[in-house]
């Protein structure tokens, strides 16, 4: 079993699952909206003690992603040492003098209302910590900013994470809203089948000297679209929590998005004679991954050598930014 103990930090090191390798490698930053008449000084010590007491009850969130030691695959992800506290994660900035809540609200809450680029460098420079975080103070409001390593959480676990800090925030008990089933890897962590790379091209596996795992930094890295010709080959990321046998809880924080993939020519692609014939392949291609499709990619990725050395193939990330308000 792969899951967290409440308030331990004796699960580290907490090694991922493939299929949270093959996440992109970046971080995924979030911008939550609060208005405010509290003091700075109250704003600021309310985010941090909440996010102490998160770090208690999820250990994970103060942990490092980094390439765990003496693993049967090379190139295998864990959460592990060095940890950091709440002190260390949560930056604050005062911006008062530029920005108000009530400015930001009547532009609708754009993603960019405020500028991040301080927040992300901080980012760059500590890639492999699981966990950032900076309270923007604003005239009226605090805009926070957080963003999470994107092999340790899929959006569902963004919201566990959001949800659990807001509750410690406002004195809940953590200790009912963490879950074993949150971080239960187990599942993900065995495949079926016959488990062969060339039957996912979705995935490709670079030469030993490109591969990740000599990133000692674990960062980020997109693949470049392939030259594919006349052929083109169409993915679909679809979350597959409910395609397993048992199904995954719906509120497993690790990666359980897969890639279904159609080909067709880049002619019938562009015409307008066929659109039913092309919706019909491509919803072909999404009923395709049930579990055993799942558990067949699984072991497929299991079997290279160097998990480090697999990337999902012709596509980039877009629309990492999302605004909520409160």
């Amino acid at each position: 079993m792969f899951w967290l103990k409440i308030g331990s930090n004796s699960i580290f090191p907490h090694q991922l699952s493939p299929v949270d390798y093959l996440s992109l490698r970046i971080h995924v930053p979030k911008l939550l909206y609060f208005a405010s008449d509290t003091t700075p000084a109250e704003i600021e010590a309310t985010f941090r003690d909440g996010l102490a007491r998160s770090i208690a009850a999820l250990p994970l969130l103060g942990g490092s992603v980094g390439i765990l030691d003496n693993a049967s695959q090379k190139g295998t992800l864990a959460v592990q040492a060095p940890e950091f506290t709440a002190a260390q994660i949560l930056s604050v900035r005062d911006v008062r003098e530029h920005y108000g809540f009530g400015d930001i609200k009547a532009k609708h809450f754009p993603p960019d209302a405020i500028n991040i680029d301080e927040f992300m460098g901080i980012v760059a420079k500590e890639p492999q910590r699981v966990f950032h975080a900076q309270a923007n103070l604003i005239r009226r409001g605090v805009v926070l900013v957080i963003a999470i390593h994107h092999c340790v959480v899929d959006e569902t676990g963004i919201f566990d994470v959001v949800r659990l800090w807001a509750g410690c925030c406002n004195g809940s008990d953590e200790s009912r809203i963490v879950k074993p089933e949150w971080t239960d890897r187990s599942l993900l962590m065995i495949g079926e089948g016959a488990g062969k790379l060339e039957d996912h091209p979705e995935y490709t596996l670079l030469p030993a000297e490109k591969s990740a795992t000599n990133d000692t930094k674990t960062a980020e890295y997109i693949s470049k679209a392939s030259d594919m010709g006349s052929l083109a080959i169409l993915f679909f990321s679809y979350e597959s929590r409910s395609r397993m046998k048992p199904p995954v809880s719906e509120e497993y924080m690790g990666n359980i998005v897969f890639v279904s993939k159609a080909f067709q020519t880049t002619d019938t692609l562009v015409a307008t004679v066929n659109l039913s014939g092309i919706a019909a392949t491509l919803r072909k291609s999404v009923q395709e991954i049930d579990d055993q499709a799942i558990k067949d990619k699984i072991k497929a990725v299991a079997s290279v050598n160097d998990i480090g050395g697999l990337t999902p193939v012709g596509y980039n990330s877009h629309g990492r930014h999302l605004g909520c308000t409160s």
